[in-house]
């Protein structure tokens, strides 16, 4: 599956690693990532093979410069990402949209992206 590809490529520079929600009480630096659309890609002759996926991405630390320090090191790491990952072939990874955010609570700050991984699988 795709998530696990991107787990396993997110885990190559941060430790903790959450798919849908944090636990109660997370480690930080942490990265969060949720599977929210994908559309297919289609050819006049059908299907082709290629898929995508769309993820947000969430980059959690203590502090705001931790949250920017792992956003920055998950933008390097995956923008214009090609490979295999967890088996999959990765055709392209591509940043879609970023933000950040600042929250009442032990998960202070955060920073945001959406990113679209095309594969095969």
């Amino acid at each position: 599956m795709i998530e696990t590809a991107m787990v396993e490529l997110l885990k190559q520079i941060c430790s903790y690693v959450y798919t849908a929600k944090l636990p109660k009480d997370p480690k930080l630096p942490a990265v969060c990532i949720q599977r929210y659309g994908s559309t297919p890609y289609l050819a006049h002759s059908g299907p082709v093979g290629l898929r995508n996926q769309i993820f947000l991405l969430t980059v959690y630390a203590e502090y705001y410069s931790g949250a920017l320090t792992l956003f920055e090191a998950v933008y390097q790491l995956l923008d214009c990402y090609r490979g295999i990952a967890a088996g999959i072939e990765i055709d392209l990874i591509t940043l879609s949209s970023e933000g950040s955010i600042y929250e009442d609570g032990p998960m202070q700050y955060r920073a945001n992206m959406e990113v679209k991984a095309w594969y095969r699988n």
